[in-house]
């Protein structure tokens, strides 16, 4: 199986966060795995001739998920903290209409993986995405 991992995050201050090492740590787990070709790319346009696309982090309020896509997309989303305490994480304009893009980009997404039980919680119970088990 071909699996093309976006490594966006390892070219900023992220690498050095949680979703910095999360992608680290899946390239390793993943490149240990022999029926596995991995692929990093930082642009969609990079992408060719693969079974798969993951996008190990999202952003609820920033363009991270393209809406069409022509290859099956699997997306870890790690938290909706600007949901669950939107008081502090104030949207405006811009931010509703990058969350409503993001929702429909979510929505053609083969699979969505979440770090716990919480989180899934919240993606499901913020309307997020619709409940279903994938």
């Amino acid at each position: 199986m071909k699996v093309a991992i976006n490594t966006l995050t390892l070219k900023s201050a992220h690498k050095y966060r949680g979703i910095g090492y999360y992608t680290i740590n899946l390239l390793e787990a993943l490149k240990q795995e022999t029926s596995v070709e991995i692929s990093e790319f930082t642009r969609l346009s990079e992408v060719k001739d693969v079974n798969i696309i993951h996008y190990p982090w999202f952003d609820l309020f920033f363009h991270t998920l393209p809406i069409r896509r022509k290859f099956p997309t699997v997306v870890t989303i790690h938290d909706v903290i600007p949901l669950v305490f939107p008081q502090y994480y104030p949207k405006g304009l811009k931010g509703k209409i990058s969350f409503m893009l993001q929702k429909m980009a979510l929505s053609s997404c083969r699979y969505i993986i979440t770090d716990s039980d919480t989180s899934k919680y919240d993606i499901v119970y913020r309307e997020t995405i619709k409940n279903q088990e994938r």
